[in-house]
């Protein structure tokens, strides 16, 4: 965790609830990268700190672009910082873990964070966020050397998360993500699945 419970870690809200999930009607795993093509959104996500957090992929058939904003209360009324990430994608095989679900492989091309207040900035700034001063109000900073702080590795070291999918009537579902955040080899790649929905966008 980091900023002493007013932020947490990228992708950890997958792992605020982990309790066994009701069964829900699954799409056969045949289903192909185009079969995701869209907009992905999350509800506002109260992971239990006072604050907010929202998911919002963008998928087409090769490439992933993710916006991750956490909020300054639970309602997500007002933006604290997000962070974006892109990449290409792969789904494998059908995962022999998690039913339902293929596995996913989702590489890094570019990461960086945009701070919405001067307090966000601060947290950036301080040991406890990135351990760096070049961050600026409404000014996306470039996250590929990594930030401890928003659980973020150096793409260097960890270009790539290998993770599983899985395509519900209720929408789309990624893995639980570990407590420190490593999906970085296919030994780390998720077993169970995050309770957290992504509802398709029909704007």
């Amino acid at each position: 965790m980091f900023l002493r419970n007013v932020v947490l870690p990228l992708f950890l809200v997958g792992c605020a609830k982990t309790t066994p999930l009701p069964a829900v009607e699954s799409r056969p795993t045949s289903f192909e990268a185009e079969d995701l093509v869209g907009v992905w959104r999350s509800g506002c996500v109260d992971p239990g700190n006072g604050q907010g957090i929202t998911l919002d992929f963008d998928l087409d058939a090769k490439d992933w672009q993710l916006d991750y904003a956490v909020h300054v209360d639970s309602t997500c009324g007002a933006p604290f910082l997000t962070v974006h990430i892109a990449g290409p994608y792969e789904l494998g095989p059908a995962s022999s873990i998690v039913e339902g679900a293929r596995e996913g492989t989702f590489r890094f091309s570019t990461k960086g964070v945009t701070p919405y207040t001067e307090a966000a900035v601060d947290f950036l700034a301080s040991a406890e966020g990135c351990n760096r001063d070049d961050f600026g109000v409404t000014q996306e900073s470039n996250l590929a050397p990594g930030c401890p702080g928003l659980g973020q590795y150096p793409i260097q070291e960890c270009d790539t998360d290998y993770d599983v999918v899985r395509l519900d009537s209720d929408g789309l579902r990624f893995g639980a993500r570990p407590a420190d955040n490593n999906m970085c080899t296919p030994q780390t790649r998720p077993t169970e699945l995050s309770d957290v929905f992504l509802a398709a966008d029909e704007a």
